[in-house]
């Protein structure tokens, strides 16, 4: 007798006993169908939030940041919506975890297979992100009451960036200037210049600046303040929408 008769004659033996349960055809037949339905949601999801985050930290201008060098980079970075970041790594893993069920992942070492299954989702949700998808559904958010998008949007439409304060001069001392913060025309802050420090000194009242520095009740010790694009950075936060420089 062959090793696979007596392969075959075991397994059937097995199956007599009750050792081993039959399933029946269907089974096979929806398996692929329902892992496949689960990769391709995974795959929208991962795409829909990859583009959206795109999508605010462009209508809030976070690019403008950058000039503050280090210190904006940490402000971008502690202002992330980490809850959606969880929510897309979650699922690049169990999108991985269901792929390998597929036999033409099976011959890939894992850690290529995810590196390659990122950039892909990197380059479609970037694509996405270039597209007027998110604007659109941004626009159709406001004007409708959507139970899901509407308040996804309206909750960060506007980031507060970390330790970063826009407003306009309102008065200008000795030891440095009044900022009325566009965020809220009532407050006023007082900002203290370090000892050095020079870009201020060519300030003059009703200038819309960027500050970034720590906050003290209404006092803000300075570290960095600009003009470059502080317009429109500082419009959106005065009046939540996308300038037409952003569009």
């Amino acid at each position: 007798m062959s090793e696979n008769d007596s392969i075959k004659k075991d397994v059937l033996e097995r199956i007599k006993k009750g050792e081993i349960k039959m399933k029946p055809k269907l089974y096979f037949v929806l398996r692929p169908i329902i892992f496949l339905f689960l990769l391709m949601l995974l795959f929208a999801t991962v795409i829909y939030f990859l583009s959206f985050i795109l999508f605010i930290f462009k209508i809030n201008a976070s690019g403008t940041l950058m000039v503050f060098g280090l210190r904006g980079l940490e402000s971008i970075f502690l202002s992330l919506p980490w809850g959606l970041i969880i929510l897309i790594l979650v699922s690049i893993i169990v999108f991985e975890v269901l792929l390998v069920k597929f036999k033409f992942a099976w011959r890939r070492p894992v850690f290529y297979s995810l590196l390659g299954v990122i950039i892909l989702f990197f380059l479609v949700g970037f694509a996405i992100h270039c597209t007027s998808l998110q604007r659109s559904l941004y626009s159709f958010s406001k004007e409708h009451a959507l139970p899901a998008l509407g308040p996804l949007y309206e909750e960060y439409e506007r980031v507060d960036f970390h330790g970063v304060y826009c407003g306009v001069v309102s008065e200008i001392s000795a030891t440095g200037f009044e900022l009325e913060w566009i965020d809220n025309p009532e407050v006023k802050f007082e900002v203290n210049v370090p000892s050095g420090f020079t870009k201020h000194k060519d300030l003059e009242e009703g200038d819309i600046v960027i500050v970034i520095g720590s906050r003290k009740d209404e006092t803000i010790n300075l570290v960095d303040l600009t003009e470059l694009e502080s317009e429109i950075f500082c419009v959106h936060r005065k009046q939540v929408e996308i300038p037409p420089m952003m569009k």
